[in-house]
């Protein structure tokens, strides 16, 4: 059993949690009347579904039963948070998608990106690069044009 002390005029827990009882000098410990000891109450999560809804717990005081109950929350993500993942860097408006392999053919897109301090992500299986900018520049367009077939512009969502 675990428990916590709290205080009851505060409403805060006091310290850490504990395994067992507050134990003075092998008796329960003497406490002062705006401090209780709470026996901790965990509860499963709940089942949700991953892709649209996440979870946070908070911990509320029952006096009546003098146990530290956790509750869980249901959250739903934003549309935006859906659109956004996988996008690494939401302060970047553009990105080239391309196989991993192109930076082998074309060193210079890698030089480049790093000079202009500009994120390259690999995906989580290492066969795509995902490049990213706010705008391509007027020197670069053609060899874009060139690798149409090969690499794909994608704009941030909305």
């Amino acid at each position: 059993m675990q428990t916590i002390l709290y205080n009851v005029v505060t409403q805060n827990q006091i310290g850490p949690m504990r395994e067992g009882r507050y134990i003075v000098d092998g008796l329960p410990g003497w406490l002062p009347d705006d401090v209780v000891e709470l026996k901790i109450k965990s509860v499963c999560q709940p089942d949700i579904d991953p892709n649209f809804e996440f979870l946070t717990d908070s911990w509320q005081a029952n006096l009546d039963d003098l146990t530290w109950e956790q509750v869980w929350s249901i959250n739903q993500f934003s549309p935006q948070e859906i659109a956004l993942r996988g996008w690494h860097h939401p302060n970047f408006s553009k990105r080239i998608v391309a196989p991993a392999v192109l930076l082998n053919e074309y060193p210079a897109i890698g030089v480049h990106m790093l000079i202009n301090k500009l994120p390259i992500e690999l995906s989580d299986d290492g066969l795509l690069l995902f490049l990213y900018m706010d705008f391509i520049r007027p020197e670069h367009q053609v060899l874009v044009e060139n690798l149409g077939g090969v690499l794909s512009i994608e704009e941030i969502p909305q």
